[in-house]
């Protein structure tokens, strides 16, 4: 077990979009042992459907899923309006998506694998930056 991470406030909740399960269930883990609030869906869809319901402080988001994948989530976000604190992480990604997430308002792109400590550093300094 990890612990609790100080810097993380009571409350701060999480969204993990991404189509697989074990993917979402290590994260889900790691965040909750943390100290953050974790949320998870398989999808864009069913993420969208959480972000309109009840939005999370930020979201760790998959670029390649079936049914809706994370940049076109991206775009009806920003389409939107929505001021929604991104991480995009992905497996298959190129360097010219990586810079497309990014230009559609992600914080940051992620390779997986990933290394789970840069992971909730880049999750803690986008946090650090919201007016919360």
């Amino acid at each position: 077990m990890v612990g609790k991470n100080p810097l993380v406030e009571e409350g701060t909740r999480v969204l993990v979009v991404d189509d697989e399960p074990f993917v979402r269930e290590v994260l889900s883990r790691f965040l909750s042992e943390r100290g953050y609030q974790v949320d998870v869906a398989e999808d864009g869809q069913a993420a969208l459907a959480l972000i309109r319901t009840d939005a999370p402080d930020i979201v760790l988001l998959d670029l390649k899923m079936p049914r809706l994948g994370g940049l076109e989530l991206l775009r009806i976000l920003r389409d939107d309006g929505a001021e929604l604190a991104v991480i995009t992480i992905s497996g298959h990604a190129d360097e010219d998506t990586a810079r497309e997430s990014l230009d559609l308002g992600a914080a940051d792109f992620i390779n997986k694998p990933f290394d789970l400590e840069y992971l909730e550093t880049s999750l803690l300094a986008k946090l650090l930056q919201l007016d919360r």
